[in-house]
């Protein structure tokens, strides 16, 4: 991607996942964690054949993709605000 400077690893997504599922129980993210390991799965079996991946299959997780971070965002715009920390005295 054109100026890009960093990315996060596969590993690294699963990790933080990984504590939303444990900690913070959100189903939203066992979902993601599912699909990035499928996707990863894909990806290896074909570049072991050394075969590109299909179109449609990258489309389909992309679609995936897509409605479980539409479902990430929207249980987190249901949650309550937060509350505010108190101001400090100088």
């Amino acid at each position: 991607m054109k100026g890009v400077l960093h990315a996060l690893s596969n590993a690294h997504h699963l990790r933080e996942l990984k504590a939303l599922v444990e900690i913070a129980k959100e189903d939203w993210a066992r979902k993601m964690q599912r699909l990035l390991r499928r996707a990863c799965h894909a990806a290896n079996l074909v570049r072991e054949r050394e075969l590109p991946l299909k179109p449609r299959l990258i489309a389909a997780f992309e679609r995936r993709s897509d409605a479980i971070v539409a479902e990430g965002l929207a249980f987190h715009e249901a949650q309550p605000p937060l509350p505010r920390a108190a101001r400090r005295r100088t």
